[in-house]
């Protein structure tokens, strides 16, 4: 997990990822894919985390809804 995650930073003062580069990703759809790519990261990381984990979407946010989920929670 560790090597991978590097692929996500950038090349310094270029505002280009490494991973972007390396796959020759550009513009709103390379953006899209980036994202992805770091979304899968980020929930293979959080499955190795030895608590239960919740991960919030955005769609159809709610901040009233998401209170009275945290006030169930404790």
């Amino acid at each position: 997990m560790k090597a991978k995650l590097y692929l996500m930073e950038g090349l310094p003062g270029s505002g280009k990822t490494t991973f972007g580069v390396n796959r020759s990703l550009s513009g709103v759809e390379g953006t899209i894919a980036i994202l992805q790519a770091r979304q899968a990261l980020e929930r293979q990381l959080l499955k190795t985390l030895p608590f239960r984990v919740e991960v919030f979407g955005n769609e159809e946010f709610s901040v009233k809804a998401r209170q009275a989920w945290v006030k169930q929670l404790i």
